[in-house]
This record gives C-alpha cells, sequence and structure tokens, in this order.
C-alpha cells in the first residue's frame, strides 16, 4: 500500500469508531475505555471477557453495540442444570407428509454477537459447549479482560436523569458485516517495527517464572505467567489502536496501554500470594519491563531519576521515547529582549536554545 492509500485506510477505521462510539453514546453513559476495548477486539476478531459488579449496563453495551453494527445478537445466560444441547442446538424428529426427518434447530450460540452471562455458573462440560464454537487460536479463553467499574458522579447522575425521563435516545445502524471484516482486514496490515515486537515479547516474558529477566517480585508470587498469545494480542491490539487514533505504525505506547486487559486474566498466581491477599491486578505496572539497572560506560542523560528518588537505585531505559513530535519556537523581536538579570539579558538566554541536554 502507499501513502495515499494508508493515510485513507487510517482515515475509515478511525471514522468508524467515531461513528459508532457517537451511537453508543447515546445510550450509554461513561465507560470510554471499556467501549475502546471491546472496540478493539470487535476490529481484531477476539472475544472479551467482561467482569463487574450487576448493574453496570454490560448487557446493555453488548446488545446496543450488536444494533448498532446490525449483527445478530443471543443472550446466553449460565445456570447450573443448563445443557450443552442449551448452547449448540439439537436435532427433532418431525413428520411431514407421512415421513419422519430429523431437523436440527439452531441455538443461541449461531448469533453474530453472543452475550455469555455468568459463564462460572455452569458445569465445565457446558462450557467447553461454548470454548468449541471460538476458533482454535482463541481457546485460550479472550483476549481481553475488561473490568468495569462504578461510574464518576457526574456519569451517575446523567444516567438517573435520563433513566427517569421520557428522552431515551435510540442507535442507528451505521455499519454491518462487511463493514467490520473490511476493518478485520486493515488492522493486520498495519506496521510494527521489530523493536516495539521485541518490547512486547519481552513485557510477556517478564511475567514468566523462571526466565532470565524475570522481576524478583514475579519470581515471588506468581506461579504461572502468560503465554505466547499475549504477546500475539498486544500487538494485534495495538495496529487496532494504532488504526482507531488514525495511525498507520504500532507504538510502545499502544502496548503498555494494552497490557493490563491483556495479562489480568493470563497470569495466574501462587499460594503465598493468596495467603497475602495479592492477585494479578495489585500493583499492576510494566515498568519494570521498560528498565535496567545502570551499569558502567551507560549515558548518564539515558537515567530516569524519578525512578531513583522512588528506589534509591540508578535504572536507565531500555526504550527511547518516539521522537517525531511537532515543536514550535516564537521569537520576541520587541525591545523587551534587551532585559535582564545578573548581566544576562533574555536575548542572551534565547540564543542558547536549545538545550544541550537530551533530557526533559
Amino acid at each position: 500500500m502507499n501513502v495515499t492509500d494508508t493515510e485513507q485506510a487510517a482515515a475509515r477505521v478511525r471514522d468508524g469508531r467515531e461513528r459508532i462510539l457517537t451511537e453508543l453514546h447515546k445510550v450509554i453513559v461513561g465507560q470510554d475505555e471499556v467501549l475502546d476495548l471491546v472496540l478493539i477486539a470487535l476490529f481484531t476478531g477476539g472475544h472479551c471477557l467482561i467482569t463487574g459488579v450487576p448493574g453496570l449496563a454490560k448487557t446493555l453495551l453488548v446488545k446496543t453495540l450488536a444494533r448498532v453494527l446490525h449483527l445478530t445478537f443471543k443472550r446466553i445466560q449460565f445456570t447450573p442444570d443448563l445443557m450443552p444441547a442449551d448452547i449448540t442446538g439439537t436435532e427433532v424428529l418431525e413428520e411431514s407428509d407421512g415421513h419422519r426427518a430429523l431437523r436440527f434447530v439452531k441455538g443461541p450460540v449461531f448469533a453474530q454477537i453472543i452475550l455469555a452471562d455468568e459463564i462460572n455458573r455452569t458445569p465445565p462440560k457446558t462450557q467447553s459447549a461454548l470454548l468449541e464454537a471460538m476458533q482454535e487460536y482463541q481457546l485460550s479463553r479472550f483476549m481481553f479482560n475488561v473490568v468495569m467499574s462504578y461510574l464518576p458522579e457526574d456519569d451517575e447522575v446523567r444516567v438517573v436523569t435520563t433513566t427517569t425521563s421520557d428522552e431515551h435516545g435510540e442507535p442507528e445502524r451505521i455499519l454491518d458485516g462487511a463493514d467490520i471484516l473490511e476493518f478485520q482486514r486493515l488492522v493486520r496490515q498495519v506496521v510494527v517495527s521489530d523493536e516495539v515486537a521485541r518490547y512486547a515479547v519481552r513485557l510477556v516474558d517478564a511475567s514468566r517464572p523462571g526466565r532470565a529477566n524475570t522481576p524478583e517480585f514475579v519470581e515471588r508470587w506468581v506461579r504461572w505467567g502468560a503465554g505466547l498469545r499475549a504477546s500475539q494480542a498486544l500487538i494485534l491490539g495495538g495496529k487496532a489502536r494504532a488504526l482507531m487514533q488514525g495511525r498507520y505504525h504500532v507504538s510502545v505506547e499502544d502496548v503498555r496501554r494494552l497490557a493490563p486487559p491483556t495479562l489480568r486474566h493470563r497470569l495466574v498466581t501462587n499460594f503465598f500470594a493468596e495467603s497475602e491477599g495479592i492477585d494479578a491486578e495489585t500493583g499492576f505496572s510494566v515498568e519494570f519491563s521498560e528498565y535496567r539497572q545502570y551499569m558502567p560506560g551507560d549515558d548518564t542523560a539515558l537515567i530516569d531519576w524519578k525512578l531513583y528518588a522512588r528506589s534509591d537505585r540508578h535504572y536507565v531505559k531500555k526504550f527511547e521515547e518516539e521522537t517525531n513530535l511537532e515543536c514550535h519556537l516564537l521569537l520576541d523581536v520587541s525591545g523587551s529582549m534587551g532585559y535582564g538579570s545578573g548581566g544576562v539579558t533574555k536575548q542572551d538566554t534565547g540564543r542558547t536554545w536549545p538545550p544541550r541536554s537530551r533530557t526533559s
């Protein structure tokens, strides 16, 4: 693809995201991060594990999304007595024109968007009926674990005033399945550099006990780390996030933002962590994968002094920030440039720009 094609592709996905969010916000108040993660999973063909207390509009979110995208929607309420046939469907014996024949009646799993509610309440045999319908690469459960929290006060006030009045927003159908398939194709074509891919791999590898670069706290608290599909989810999700923001390249920041929802359900803590009340979400940070201890000969300009203030140790960043930033220089040509203090005028100070240090 040439430059024009890539810009048009990024613009289509970005505009599609904005149109979808506009319609969703007619019904859903707040939850911006949740909506973005759900759209990233949709644009990559992944599944979301949405967790949260009852009453946070999880069902309403998925149902509204299906309506906006003109897709079929089914909800499966998992209960202890639910059977596999209640999910996949069953064959019934019908008699017409004097002949008996078996007819397959499709279950709710035959839909484009499915909400499996309270899947943990049903036996493993019934759960496997749902997982069997997923593609092989998605049998590692879900791409993201999306956590829905209580709304801030202002958003909750909006919900209360809207739902208790006769003004109800009606989302419109703006896209369809063909558009989503096109977005999924474009996401796969986004460029990712070796450095960003290596960052994602190192981040996931640092969550595995017994590895060369495993931090001490992972060795202490984690039983199992994330697998290969976590790295794939970070990069694929980063591609979708980049396109949704109008970019055609994945950055380290994309991987950083997607690390918590990608890793929180893939880490299994050990007995010692459980006894101390520590789970995969406790103190979640990806800083440990971005720094290494200072060694003689390292450039002192790369030392992170804020991290030194917290840990009393010298650390240097493994990855440099993106440098393609826009800078504006304003030149004051008025007579005030001749004023100053200590024998140094404002004009003298301006001549020393840009600063010599590479740190901000």
